[in-house]
Order: structure tokens, then sequence, then C-alpha cells
């Protein structure tokens, strides 16, 4: 007589609250299995933050090909324990294989265009970082006059003061104004988000909202 036996459900891994969810990153992208070594960012807000960057260089990488948005797409990944997503795994691959069919006469820099050559040569990482700058301001534009309903005027100058106390250039409320107007929202597509897309902040969390507007304080609210 056979004895009967009874197939045990496997359990599912328990997940840490701070992990996020898929939906806010490419839908390819999984996570890495725990260890040592990754994830090296747990809190929750740093991990938020860190899912709509890797969203944005991701589908700005797909738009423009861009190295320096491949190259933040795949470490920012890393650092909160996601597999990068299949598109920026896949043109390393193919980065990979041009310099291993150089035979060492091909540089992994000159692949991937992060400098170019001769006199004059542009340097992907200046080029990235100013557009990366302005690409925030408009950004940060955007999400104090949608989520707040505050006029451009004042959001601009919540901007152009929070800006006084960082390193850097300096933008004035009238400046950081015409070039949102005139620039910076046809050249980001602001005009397209919607509050489902992750830099608007009808789809942020709650916490992230309230953070986010604390550290735009207008001038007169400061002694």
């Amino acid at each position: 007589m056979r004895q009967r036996t009874t197939r045990r459900r496997p359990r599912r891994p328990k997940t840490p609250r701070s992990r996020i969810t898929l939906v806010d990153i490419p839908a390819e992208a999984v996570e890495l299995p725990e260890g040592k070594a990754w994830p090296r960012i747990w809190d929750s807000q740093q991990r938020y933050e860190a899912t709509v960057w890797i969203r944005t260089y991701h589908d700005r990488f797909i738009e423009t090909g861009n190295p320096i948005d491949l190259l933040y797409a795949f470490t920012n990944a890393l650092q909160i324990g996601m597999y990068p997503p299949f598109r920026i795994l896949t043109a390393l691959g193919e980065a990979f294989e041009q310099v291993l069919a150089g035979n060492g006469t091909v540089s992994l820099d000159r692949v991937l265009k992060l400098r170019g050559h001769g006199k004059g040569a542009w340097n992907a990482f200046t080029v990235a970082k100013r557009r990366g700058l302005q690409y925030w301001l408009a950004h940060t534009l955007f999400a104090l006059k949608t989520g707040w309903k505050l006029s451009l005027d004042e959001a601009a100058e919540r901007l152009s003061f929070h800006l006084e106390s960082r390193p850097g250039r300096r933008y004035t409320a009238t400046g950081l104004i015409d070039q949102y107007q005139r620039v910076w929202v046809k050249r980001f597509h602001l005009d397209r988000i919607t509050p489902m897309d992750l830099h608007h902040p009808a789809s942020w969390p709650k916490d992230h909202r309230e953070t986010f507007l604390k550290s735009f304080p207008p001038p007169a609210s400061v002694d």
C-alpha cells in the first residue's frame, strides 16, 4: 500500500520593506541575490530616488546614446541591488566585444565615445555634467510649480535661493525662467509628463514629497 505524500508549497522569500517595486524601473530589471557587495543603499528615500534616476538614465541612453547615461544606469542599478536593464547590459556587452576584437588597439573610452580625439576634443563627462545640471534644474522647476501649484516666478525664486548655498554656477530667478520657457520645456519634453510619470510629484510617496518641498523654502522664510 502506497503511503500518501503531501507536497509543500515552497515558501516565498521575505522581502525587506525598503525594497522597491519593479514597476518603478524598466520592466525587465530584477533583483540581484542578496550578498555582501549588493545592495549598498537600503534607505527607502534614497532607494526611491535611485529608481527614478535609473529610469531616467535608461530612457535617455535609449534616446540619445549618451555613454554617461549608460554608465549611470548600470551603476545605480547595482547600488540598490538590481540587475541593470537588459538594453544597458547589451550595450556594454557590445562595447566589450569591440575592445576584445581590437586586440589591444581599441580602448573602451573610444568605443563608448567618452572622449573625442584631436585638437579641441570634447569630453563626454563635461557635456553630460552640464546637460545633467540643466535636466535637474528643469525638472525641479516643473515639480515645484506642478506639485504645489506655485507660479513659475515663485518656483524660480526658491530654486535660485537654494543654489546660493551650493558650490557651482549661480542662476538668477530671471535666468531660470528664461531657460525654462525658451529651452528646457522642449528639450526635456516637460509638456509630456503625466501624473503617472516618475518625475511628476503626483506619483511620489508622501514622505518624498515632504522632503523635496522642505529643500526649497522661500527666501523670506530663512533668516
